[in-house]
């Protein structure tokens, strides 16, 4: 089982712990069931507000795989500067940079249907953010979320399809009135050259998650490449359609499995 080519949970955990689509793979008992992925990713936007809003995520996850069943832990650090907070379109009165510890997630994966016969791959995954960000620096909102979401992908000769459906749980609190909603994402993935090299378009919409709020609407490019049978490495940028989504993004991971 592998996740998608890109590092879409890293962007997501800076803005309330939200979560995109993680596209799934064949499982294939692997010698090296252990994976440390560290990514740094950068979003700008003005999310509706008098400015804009500059967010750097830096993110350290831990992974183990065994069939059928993955887990993973992720700890963001995060550098927010501007007047929205990280749920994006819900505004702070600092607006000095503020910095520290993001919220800790923590996933387990367990596939449903193994690609092979001709049919896709289906797998749940369930993902527990934990209210560990300083919620006084708008770092997190205090509270505990949970997403549950299924995931497709198909092979089709050179390319792939995915897609995702999720719905989240998100803690309220008087600070952070959010709204529960479905996410989806569609894309497609494919080989580009014969030297490991993965690249794709995806495309994300979140419902509004606070009230006479925009839904959140954004697509990303994305490239990934295996190095050998330990490393890999990701990027990817992307652009937001609405006033919840961040007007310009970019970001890069190195994984090592072990």
């Amino acid at each position: 089982m592998k996740t998608c080519p890109f590092p879409l949970l890293a962007l997501m955990l800076a803005f309330g712990g939200t979560v995109c689509a993680q596209t799934t793979t064949p499982v294939v008992t692997e010698p090296n069931p252990w994976n440390l992925d560290v990514g740094l990713n950068y979003v700008t936007g003005d999310y509706g507000l008098n400015s804009d809003t500059d967010v750097w995520v830096q993110t350290t996850s831990l992974g183990y795989e065994k069939n059928p069943w993955r887990f993973e832990a992720t700890l963001p650090f995060i550098s927010l500067s501007g007047p929205a907070s990280v749920i994006g379109d819900v505004g702070r009165a600092d607006t000095s940079t503020q910095r520290g510890a993001g919220d800790i997630s923590v996933a387990a994966t367990y596939q449903l249907v193994r690609a092979d016969a001709g049919r896709g791959n289906i797998d749940f995954t369930a993902r527990l953010k934990l209210p560990t960000a300083d919620e006084d620096k708008g770092l997190g909102t205090g509270e505990t979320d949970l997403n549950v979401e299924f995931n497709y992908s198909r092979n089709l000769g050179e390319v792939t399809p995915f897609a995702t459906l999720g719905y989240r749980f998100l803690g309220r609190s008087p600070a952070y009135p959010l709204k529960d909603g479905f996410y989806t994402t569609m894309g497609l993935a494919a080989p580009v050259g014969t030297n490991g090299t993965t690249a794709g378009l995806a495309l994300t919409w979140r419902a509004a998650i606070v009230e006479d709020a925009d839904s959140a609407t954004e697509l990303m490019a994305f490239v990934s490449r295996r190095l050998d049978e330990n490393w890999k490495i990701q990027g990817f940028v992307l652009t937001g359609f609405t006033d919840a989504s961040p007007d310009f993004g970019l970001g890069a991971l190195v994984g090592y499995k072990f």
